[in-house]
């Protein structure tokens, strides 16, 4: 047991070591995306462009949990070392995925001439034409990467964090170059941006998914003959859990730029998005230590290794409080960080940092007990503590946005987060302790 705890620790500092080098590059190639995209368009379409892939991204509700679900059913079957199971599980994710994306895009495609994306994006009507072209062109991507994006799940599933977010990184690199030629030469169109960030992501996942499946995972590749209806059925089960909570992350933080535009204008969005990208750089650093827990955590829980889940909670508090000083300091030098970094082109509210600093630490306590919390497979309180979310962010962020304008549509989902961050803490508490009854424990 000692051995699989020191296996399972190394495994997951290799994979935050890597994942930190491989991010670091994400994160610039991000930050150099962010004048290059507003030099190529202007502030006010490049808010257009967020928020519309915003609305679209919603589409992404529609896998039903699957990928989280397969994540987990992965992680146990690799445990217990049933590669017949796991091969029928990722085959027929797939399969099921792709039907339903399928019928997605035909949907959409059918309704989308019908839809006045001007009016909806609080947009100028001469941009009707190109927003509709845009909107089938983002719908495509969403549905096929969708797809694509089950070898990330399997990789850690597999404890292998790093290949996934190497995957991620080369797709970024692609991206910026491909700006940086649109930049260069040819005239701003944001039709254009849509196609060149949309096209990288599809062609790196592929290439990794078809490079993968010959080589490392080459007994589970994805198959039609091994295809099952029963395990699809026990996949659904266990990605209806966390079909309800995406839900929730979706109407909650998506519905920030479709809001934040009608309350204000795409100009703020434009703001939230820059002022969103530098508060969150340490949740980005959170995201790359949690992520590998979640794995680890499936199998330490299936093999009853409470001192390991113990002692990695503490590790995790102590990596959100260093974290917390690193953004705080982010955020006094918010304003000359804007200045360089963007050279003047967008003024960013020092309220609307400061919302946002707040809202990243809320997510980052909630990230570190939720995570584990997945991981185990506890999650009938997140369920409910979802539907209430669900519930009560949209008319709070009205209300408060009459009141206070776009601050009061940012605040909304800071108070709503509050209740998150109480119970999960508890719960993982309870869980590690043995002290988990009823609710707490399911």
């Amino acid at each position: 047991m000692q051995l699989f705890n020191q296996n399972r620790t190394k495994n997951i500092n290799i994979n935050i070591i890597v994942s930190f080098l491989i991010k670091g590059i994400n994160i610039i190639c991000s930050f150099l995306m962010v004048p290059l995209t507003i030099a190529y368009v202007n502030p006010s379409q490049y808010g257009i462009w967020i928020t519309i892939s915003s609305i679209v991204a919603w589409i992404g509700l529609f896998d039903i949990g699957l990928g989280n679900g397969l994540r987990n059913k992965l992680a146990e079957a690799k445990t217990l070392g049933k590669y017949e199971l796991a091969k029928t599980y990722i085959s027929t994710s797939y399969i099921l995925l792709g039907i339903i994306f399928s019928l997605i895009l035909i949907i959409f495609f059918i309704i989308n001439p019908h839809l006045n994306w001007a009016t909806i994006l609080n947009a100028p009507t001469e941009l009707s034409n190109e927003l509709s072209m845009l909107a089938r062109i983002s719908c495509s991507y969403f549905c096929i990467i969708f797809i694509l994006k089950i070898i990330s799940m399997v990789l850690i599933a597999d404890q292998k964090n790093s290949i996934a977010s190497a995957i991620e990184m080369l797709g970024q690199v692609i991206n910026l170059g491909i700006i940086f030629i649109l930049v260069k030469y040819t005239k701003g169109s944001i039709v254009n941006l849509g196609l060149g960030l949309l096209i990288a992501p599809i062609f790196t996942y592929l290439l990794a998914s078809i490079y993968l499946y010959k080589k490392d995972y080459k007994k589970i590749s994805p198959s039609f003959q091994w295809f099952n209806w029963f395990e699809g059925k026990e996949l659904l089960k266990m990605g209806y859990k966390f079909f309800i909570p995406q839900i929730s992350t979706v109407v909650v933080y998506q519905s920030l730029n479709i809001l934040i535009a009608q309350f204000g204008t795409p100009l703020d969005v434009t703001s939230y998005n820059i002022s969103y990208k530098l508060n969150s750089t340490f949740y980005i650093i959170m995201t790359i230590i949690v992520t590998p827990y979640w794995s680890a955590f499936t199998e330490a829980y299936v093999t009853k290794d409470i001192n390991w889940m113990e002692k990695s909670t503490k590790r995790l508090k102590s990596y959100f409080y260093i974290m917390i000083t690193f953004g705080f300091i982010c955020l006094l030098l918010s304003n000359k960080i804007y200045d360089i970094w963007l050279n003047g082109e967008v003024k960013i509210p020092n309220v609307l940092s400061v919302l946002i600093f707040i809202y990243i630490v809320e997510q980052s306590w909630i990230q570190i007990h939720l995570f584990p919390l997945n991981g185990i497979g506890k999650l009938s309180i997140q369920y409910y503590s979802s539907i209430i979310e669900t519930i009560l962010n949209i008319p709070l962020a009205i209300l408060l946005g009459h009141l206070m304008g776009v601050y009061g549509v940012i605040l909304a989902p800071i108070i709503i987060s509050l209740f998150r961050c109480i119970w999960t803490p508890i719960q993982l508490y309870k869980i590690i302790n043995n002290k988990a009854y009823g609710i707490w424990n399911k």
